[in-house]
């Protein structure tokens, strides 16, 4: 699965803001993000990065290093979801994922997150 963020104008992005279901049973009970592999327009070669197995808000830092108009987060591995109470679920824990960013005509004043509420099928 890639999902990919587009942008009106070029930013610079600092990092990544992903936020996996806070319930614990739900969050079990689904597939969870582990590996990811992160690319930009502009960058010179894409970063993987790794997800703990933890509910909540993971911060994972992510520099591009020039202005970017868009930027694809390919999920390529995944933890495996546990039955519970006899019924798994064939989705993933994500409840929102932020790009922290800023624009260059505007770096002196942080433009702050943007995000995209994920409802993703395995």
């Amino acid at each position: 699965m890639t999902i990919r963020f587009v942008f009106r104008q070029p930013v610079l992005v600092r990092e990544i803001r992903w936020t996996n279901l806070t319930d614990p049973v739900r969050f079990e009970r689904n597939y969870r993000a582990k590996g990811l592999l992160v690319s930009a327009q502009g960058a010179p070669e894409q970063v993987p990065l790794e997800l703990q197995d933890s509910t909540g808000l993971q911060v994972l830092p992510y520099l591009v290093p020039t202005e970017t108009n868009w930027v694809e987060i390919a999920i390529v591995s995944a933890y495996q979801a546990r039955v519970i109470q006899g019924q798994i679920v064939r989705e993933l824990a994500i409840a929102d994922i932020g790009l922290w960013r800023e624009t260059r005509s505007a770096i002196r004043a942080l433009e702050g997150p943007v995000s995209r509420r994920v409802a993703a099928g395995l």
